[in-house]
């Protein structure tokens, strides 16, 4: 999709609150801002670059065949990884078909081989929360559409939410979790999400209970996708007295909403902590903000801002509190878990209205001592296709010397992943400035070694097949 740009101009323009990730119906247009820079290469001959690039290329980077993801092939990760506690797998842009291939044939292996026991998907805390805890009772695509946002609805990731699912049953479960306070919305990448929606799964729960409940939560859980800082304090507070009344209805009915779903011996506790954290939110997060808001420009960075501090303090909490002990998993796009996206240099005129000053993500504001202990990969790619409301967009091939793209595609490989993060591996062209492009289409600067410990990149993509 062509999300990360054109979605934030569109909900720049409307003043939405809360974000979520949305592609827009525009064809993109490449910026003429583009600065092709020789500062790197000097005026070396291509043909001496590529050599030198394939070289290294070919030595350090280990090939991954996505039609045909084999656990075995990914071994070489148990030395990369053994030092490591969290392990945070990025995208330069969603809907596209071999980012969730290559995802969902990976994290069985860290599962399995390195103990990884917790994914934490980019999406709502209680979407995630509440039908991860019903996982035993629900079929595997159940599990993916109601915990998920759409536009990772796919072929490709239902087989990981049927290893999911699977692994629900048994003593070693993957346990799945979002950090995320945004809510589904009933338009997304084309698709109707009716069907999908936290309210609609609440609604057919409650509704042999009480229909008048099962009404009143499907409507909240609409008008909670609307609410932002920009909402004002009557209209929220009004809003929590409505979750209230729905708090006191799941603790009087307890026993009776359990029969529906009698394998899943933790869905009550985690739908009442689900609807605190959407009190919370209204509360806490629109009122107090954690910041000041004011250094911002426009209403995105202001609510990308609180939506990435308010994930930011659940995920101390699910470390420090709830998993402790577990080696966790994080699917996330790439300007959220990078490790300081302040330094990011936006080239793209688009880039620069919506990230300047860029707002405070994830990756940027996490506490060292969780840094430490994390490795954060960036995907990456060069050509190929993407969708965006159901139409699809070719992305242009990287011809500048200057592109990260166009270094990574001198490898024999059409698919890889490099490490990083040895300094006394990593030639110096990994430490300096480097262009690359959001989505294939949206350029801006960076230094690789500043913001990632390993590259995965594959040459050529396709579009997500949505289910």
């Amino acid at each position: 999709m062509l999300g990360t740009v054109m979605y934030h101009k569109k909900l720049y323009l409307m003043i939405l609150g809360l974000i979520i990730l949305v592609a827009c119906s525009q064809e993109p247009a490449l910026s003429n801002e583009t600065v092709i820079d020789k500062e790197i290469l000097g005026d070396s001959d291509s043909e001496g670059e590529e050599k030198k690039y394939k070289e290294f290329l070919n030595d350090y980077g280990h090939p991954i065949e996505i039609d045909k993801i084999e656990k075995e092939k990914f071994d070489f990760l148990k030395d990369i990884l053994k030092h490591k506690k969290y392990l945070f797998l990025g995208e330069n842009g969603h809907s596209i078909a071999e980012f969730n291939q290559v995802k969902s044939g990976l994290i069985p292996y860290l599962h399995e081989e390195l103990d990884f026991d917790v994914l934490v998907f980019e999406t709502g805390f209680p979407e995630a929360n509440i039908t991860y805890s019903a996982a035993k009772d629900l079929s595997h695509y159940d599990l993916m559409k109601y915990s998920i946002w759409a536009t990772w609805h796919s072929d490709d990731t239902l087989q990981l939410f049927k290893y999911i699912s699977d692994q629900s049953k048994t003593d070693d479960p993957l346990i799945l979790t979002g950090l995320d306070i945004t809510s589904f919305t009933s338009e997304y990448d084309g698709t109707s999400l009716t069907e999908y929606e936290l309210g609609s799964f609440l609604n057919r729960w409650l509704l042999p209970l009480n229909s008048d409940m099962a009404a009143l939560v499907k409507d909240i859980e609409g008008k909670y996708a609307q609410v932002s800082h920009l909402t004002s304090k009557k209209e929220r507070v009004e809003l929590i007295k409505r979750y209230q009344q729905v708090l006191q209805f799941v603790e009087e009915q307890k026993k009776n909403l359990q029969e529906t779903y009698p394998n899943s011996e933790n869905l009550i506790p985690t739908l009442i902590e689900s609807i605190e954290h959407r009190i919370w939110v209204l509360q806490e997060v629109f009122d107090k903000g954690y910041t000041d808001l004011t250094v911002y420009k426009n209403d995105y960075q202001k609510n990308i801002t609180l939506r990435d501090r308010a994930a930011s303090e659940q995920l101390i909490r699910l470390i420090e509190e709830k998993y402790p002990d577990k080696k966790i998993l994080f699917w996330y796009h790439n300007y959220h878990i990078m490790k300081d996206a302040n330094k990011m240099m936006m080239v793209d005129s688009d880039l620069k209205t919506m990230y300047e000053p860029m707002p405070d993500y994830l990756g940027t504001i996490l506490p060292e001592t969780i840094k430490k202990q994390s490795y954060v990969l960036g995907l990456f790619m060069d050509t190929g296709s993407i969708v965006s409301d159901g139409q699809n967009y070719s992305i242009p091939p990287k011809e500048k010397e200057t592109d990260l793209e166009w270094i990574m595609k001198q490898s024999d490989a059409s698919a890889y992943w490099l490490d990083i993060s040895n300094e006394s591996t990593r030639p110096e062209w990994l430490n300096q400035t480097l262009s690359t492009y959001e989505e294939g289409f949206f350029e801006y600067k960076f230094n690789p070694s500043e913001q990632y410990d390993g590259l995965l990149f594959i040459k050529k993509v396709t579009p997500t097949v949505y289910r």
